[in-house]
């Protein structure tokens, strides 16, 4: 549901979808951890967050890289100070405010 969240983002933004990079190897339950994606020379890049919840996500989303992950490359197609004000899951659909 994780991709799917992030692709619906993106798709919405208008932008293009490109290539996902793998993820990375599964926790030991063999469920993916939870990651928001980054633009990293034009490629979605999968970054891992310590939070599955959707909101702390969205806003770790909307700040944008880290320094450090900023250095290695990554973007994000967010303009600064956009600011996520609520949000609905209905039946799985995501509604975002």
């Amino acid at each position: 549901m994780n991709f799917t969240l992030w692709a619906f983002l993106f798709l919405s933004a208008g932008l293009p979808l490109p290539p996902l990079e793998p993820p990375g190897p599964p926790g030991p339950s063999g469920a993916q951890p939870p990651s928001i994606l980054f633009l990293r020379q034009g490629d979605l890049a999968a970054v891992p967050i310590p939070t599955g919840d959707p909101a702390a996500a969205m806003a770790l989303l909307l700040q944008g890289p880290s320094p450090a992950q900023a250095a290695a490359g990554m973007s994000t197609a967010f303009p600064r100070g956009t600011r996520l004000l609520g949000f609905r899951n209905r039946g799985g659909e995501v509604t975002l405010l």
